[in-house]
């Protein structure tokens, strides 16, 4: 995933200076009295704190500049809403702290200085709820999230993963995964060892050199306990990533059956039915809900695609599509549908609480765990579109 741009420069250019001295002193290093304030704002002088930190030794200038990226990767809205959801999960009340200080960067800065616990959970959350472009399959066995957990189920799936990558790419040597159970989901985040690759960089004293390095990837696994359901991120084709749910269900799961090629997990064929609807319910205060876009292809050929797409002005449902589809006369029996986007408004001014769900034949979701994407992933199933996997197969 894209990390949050980052500079030292911008980053303190608006931090409160009393938070910045602050800091400097929980990680016992020397903060001049001259770089206190440069104006009545209490703001710092960015080139000035630039410069302090370029004379401080090697480690301490690492430890800064990886402390400063992590608060940066939670400065944003929904980086401040995860600090004060996990606050609330341990019975802090984060909403009255935060709420004096002015801005996101400000307010991650505190909660790292004050409520370390919480950053650190928060921080793993954020990175978790970001993700989007998921494989999805229900109908997984559930266990509970203590029996999925544990550090023999870790080491295990560690174990396999290593042998799978050793074995199928030569890389892999090493694999480690950290566990956090949030809520109503496990998250399983592995970090196999990549091929070695070249590093360029320059060295303390300002020489060019390379060096031989080996980073790792990412395969995470999100897991919902009360659901059986499991949601997969990972840079791979269809086959790998289906191995890699086999390998999660039958080392995690205890469950040895085979994982289809192809499995669908959503009804695209209900889609086009003139029957299909999409109700909302009146607690969640849905302003509108309709299907934006339609991509189809020819049931034998996948050579030639149709699209149809309305404005935000049909905001009925899958009316102005289904009527797209009369229109032009396309015989849904010889098409299917391979992709259907659709647009949810919750509660929310101008754009906040706007969300585009996208689901691509045969198991692909592009929603992330955020709030709002949640509700949504819940109108994907409440409109019917979900199916088990005895449903899917093919």
């Amino acid at each position: 995933m894209t990390k949050r741009q980052f500079t030292i420069s911008h980053f303190v250019q608006n931090i409160n200076i009393d938070l910045l001295e602050a800091y400097f002193n929980q990680a016992n290093l020397p903060f001049p009295n001259n770089l206190k304030t440069t104006d009545k704002d209490k703001k710092p002088n960015a080139q000035d704190i630039e410069t302090l930190i370029n004379s401080l030794e090697t480690k301490a200038q690492e430890k800064i500049n990886n402390d400063f990226i992590d608060i940066n990767e939670l400065s944003y809205d929904g980086g401040i809403l995860s600090i004060i959801d996990v606050g609330n999960v341990y019975n802090i009340n984060l909403t009255e702290e935060l709420s004096s200080l002015e801005d996101n960067t400000n307010q991650a800065l505190y909660c790292f200085l004050n409520h370390k616990g919480v950053f650190e959970n928060a921080s793993k959350i954020a990175y978790f709820e970001r993700l989007s472009s998921k494989t999805v399959r229900n109908d997984m066995v559930k266990k509970t999230a203590q029996e999925v957990s544990n550090e023999e189920v870790k080491n295990a799936l560690e174990t396999e993963l290593k042998t799978y990558f050793k074995q199928k790419d030569g890389r892999g040597e090493n694999c480690k995964i950290d566990v956090t159970i949030y809520k109503n989901r496990v998250f399983y985040r592995a970090y196999p060892q990549n091929y070695s690759q070249f590093l360029f960089d320059y060295d303390e004293e300002g020489k060019y050199r390379r060096s031989v390095v080996k980073p790792v990837f990412e395969v995470i696994f999100i897991y919902y306990p009360d659901d059986g359901r499991l949601e997969l991120s990972v840079n791979f084709r269809n086959k790998r990533r289906r191995e890699l749910i086999e390998i999660f269900s039958r080392i995690v799961l205890k469950d040895d059956r085979t994982i289809k090629d192809e499995l669908q997990t959503y009804d695209f064929d209900r889609i086009v039915s003139p029957d299909f609807t999409m109700p909302t319910k009146l607690e969640d205060k849905v302003s509108w809900a309709y299907l934006k876009q339609l991509r189809l292809s020819y049931r034998y050929t996948t050579a030639r695609k149709i699209t149809l797409e309305v404005d935000d002005k049909n905001t009925d449902g899958a009316k102005a599509i289904h009527e797209m589809i009369k229109e032009y006369g396309l015989n849904t029996e010889q098409l299917f549908v391979t992709q259907a986007t659709f647009k949810i408004k919750f509660e929310g001014a101008g754009n906040k609480g706007s969300v585009t769900a996208m689901i691509t034949y045969p198991d692909k979701c592009n929603l992330s765990d955020i709030a709002t994407h949640q509700l949504a992933k819940d109108y994907i199933k409440y409109w019917k579109l979900e199916l088990s996997d005895n449903e899917g197969n093919n």
